[in-house]
């Protein structure tokens, strides 16, 4: 009659090791690049803020879209979010507004949820040639910080 450890030694010993290994190292290997993959968002506590731009270079007289993705990452809560969009500079201003700052206000969302805004900006007249940066912050409802982001758009003359 054949023992335990006898059995336990034949089956490690058919076992491919190297295969095993490469196996562990590949698995390891991709976990340690999709950590390494940075994050679009910058986070406060549970929000996370990404801003982009498009197009990111427009001419005197035309808009660009700026999109806003908020996000909460706490897995139970459900969180209420305050955004708000600055320019400041008088020439580059929100299409919807003519003013240099817009904001959104309680807004729900839910545990491990995002939710999407988006703004249209524009030179004002006389406005100048050049870069202008358009920062977003969102925070939750009860507290003064929040997470924070910007985008530069550039204008160019005709």
């Amino acid at each position: 009659m054949i023992s335990l450890m006898d059995k336990l030694v034949n089956l490690l010993s058919r076992i491919r090791w190297a295969s095993v290994l490469g196996v562990f190292l590949v698995i390891t290997l991709i976990i340690v690049l999709i950590m390494a993959i940075p994050s679009s968002f910058s986070f406060k506590g549970d929000i996370g803020v990404s801003i982009s731009a498009d197009p990111s270079t427009i001419k005197m007289g035309e808009h660009t879209t700026v999109e806003i993705e908020v996000k909460n990452k706490n897995a139970n809560q459900e969180v209420e979010v305050n955004v708000e969009v600055k320019t400041y500079d008088k020439n580059f201003v929100f299409t919807e507004s003519t003013d240099s700052k817009v904001s959104r206000g309680n807004i729900l969302i839910g545990p491990r949820e995002s939710r999407k805004l988006s703004f249209e900006v524009r030179p004002a007249s006389g406005a100048l040639a050049g870069k202008y940066r358009v920062d977003v912050v969102a925070r939750e409802k009860s507290y003064a910080e929040g997470a924070q982001d910007s985008v530069t758009v550039k204008v160019v003359k005709d």
